[in-house]
């Protein structure tokens, strides 16, 4: 039985989950089974949105435990302030340089790699006595931040384009939600080493030890049990033989003639078989003008998600306050308490279970409805505008609500409109450069945490009336649409897109 989740049927809960893919003929699936984890494409599919949980939940775990390692070391606010954006903004740069390294040498290796090495910093976290001591480590713990290139890049390589923005926005979405996660969690650690005894010192430093450990466990997994790309072949996946891809010979590959048969060819590696992109190679796509748009975009709706993941909670104890209330011994003024505020953040993260997934989703099922490259690009940068159009509407609208209740619903608006459209935004990146997709990832990628340290500044600057830089932030996401009609992917442009995308409506309406 199949339980369809987009509209074209294509990704779907299937109960029975030895039921072969559709395979294009590059061997790449054409549709996504969620319960399925038949190798090699919704194992690697599993492998790369795992991979990517794991990393956030390294990433955070500082972020939800720093209030615990403020008291114990004595490092100042400002002091803890710094790490968090070092943290932030050190990704920028390993997000850069993980790009040429995911197109050259896979995703499998690369996402094993940076797992691995960036929980080293995360255990010697617990060394740290000062504020100097934590900003440098969290310099290096920004390393797991760059794992969102390889689990991209994996999807790409693994499935068809027609499902590709579905690929990407569940894989990162359900990888974005071990930010919630850690939220929720790492307290209950540290609370738990508490209560058996361990003192306050090592209490924190022993439950950072529990993130490196996962980290480092499916790094492992992603090594010993992932693939680089699909077995090559036609019609249907078949499951491969016991033999670990890796157990064969480096030159050869499974190559499916028929459904039913599987031969090892020579002539190609089932590992990776990289393109190397070089130093102009790279420059030459940071200063692409569709990337930089792209990276716009992405700082449009990864940054804005960011940035409200970290503003999200204090602004709604702060802002919202009881009309004509004395603030008494023991009593507030806030609607919310903190731990209350805290809980609807957490929300905003774990919302990505499905919310980012329907921005590729929708991505995927517009350009389905075109034959033509022009139409079926131009469908996914229509899908791309609107979300951005409404994404920037509702944060505006936001900014000038002071009532609660109807500032959470237009809340539970926006966090869907942007987490769809970083879903939409990487629904159009692999058609960027096919033989760069891990560089332009990567590129892309950073714009986003780009976006959030900018959007940071914003909010630091407007601390006393952070209701403007919610203002601030809808007026310039509102803004990038337009920036969509400037966008040029193989040789189609945004409004030559949206003209075939038009036509066709206006056939169909004669």
């Amino acid at each position: 039985m199949r339980i369809p989740v987009s509209l074209d049927r294509k990704v779907f809960f299937g109960t029975n989950t030895k039921e072969p893919l559709e395979l294009d003929d590059q061997g790449k699936s054409k549709e996504i089974n969620l319960l399925s984890s038949r190798r090699v494409h919704m194992r690697a599919f599993h492998l790369a949105w795992l991979g990517f949980f794991s990393a956030f939940t390294g990433w955070f775990a500082i972020t939800a435990l720093i209030s615990s390692i403020k008291a114990d070391t004595g490092i100042s606010d400002a002091q803890a302030a710094t790490s968090d954006i070092t943290n932030v903004a050190s990704t920028v740069i390993f997000r850069f340089f993980i790009g040429p390294l995911v197109d050259y040498f896979g995703a499998r290796r690369v996402m094993a790699l940076v797992l691995t090495l960036g929980s080293i910093p995360l255990v010697l976290v617990g060394l740290v006595n000062s504020g100097t001591g934590l900003i440098v480590s969290r310099f290096f713990v920004g390393l797991l931040g760059a794992a969102f290139v390889p689990c991209q890049y994996w999807t790409q390589s693994m499935f068809s384009d027609s499902v590709i923005g579905s690929a990407n926005a569940v894989t990162a979405g359900w990888g974005n939600m071990g930010a919630g996660f850690t939220y929720l969690v790492m307290p209950q650690f540290y609370n738990m080493f508490s209560a058996a005894g361990v003192s306050a010192h090592n209490a924190w430093r022993a439950t950072l030890a529990i993130p490196a450990f996962f980290c480092i466990t499916v790094g492992m997994l992603c090594l010993s049990f992932g693939d680089d790309k699909p077995i090559k072949g036609h019609g249907t996946d078949q499951e491969q033989p016991a033999t670990n891809a890796h157990a064969v010979d480096k030159d050869s590959t499974v190559v499916e003639n028929k459904p039913d048969t599987a031969s090892v060819s020579s002539t190609e590696s089932t590992g990776h078989k990289g393109h190397s992109v070089g130093v102009l190679g790279f420059l030459r796509l940071a200063i692409n003008p569709s990337v930089l748009i792209l990276m716009l975009m992405y700082a449009c709706s990864f940054g804005v998600e960011l940035c409200v993941d970290s503003k999200l909670g204090t602004y709604l104890t702060k802002h919202f306050t009881r009309p004509d209330c004395v603030v008494g011994p023991g009593e507030t003024c806030t609607y919310i308490s903190q731990s209350s505020a805290g809980l609807i953040g957490s929300t905003f993260g774990l919302m990505n279970l499905f919310s980012r997934a329907a921005g590729g989703i929708l991505s995927d099922w517009a350009a389905s409805r075109y034959s033509t490259t022009a139409g079926a690009l131009g469908a996914r940068m229509v899908v791309q505008m609107v979300l951005l159009l409404c994404n920037g509407a509702a944060l505006i609208a936001f900014s000038f609500i002071n009532e609660i209740q109807p500032a959470i619903a237009v809340l539970v608006i926006f966090s869907l409109l942007t987490e769809a459209t970083c879903g939409s935004t990487y629904a159009i990146v692999p058609f960027v450069d096919p033989l760069r997709r891990g560089t332009v990832s990567g590129l892309v990628g950073a714009g986003g945490n780009i976006g959030g340290a900018i959007f940071n500044v914003i909010f630091a600057a407007l601390a006393a009336n952070p209701d403007k830089g919610f203002l601030i932030m809808g007026c310039v996401v509102f803004v990038s649409s337009v920036f969509v009609l400037l966008l040029k992917i193989q040789g189609v442009w945004g409004w030559a897109g949206f003209s075939a995308v038009f036509r066709r409506r206006a056939a169909e309406a004669a």
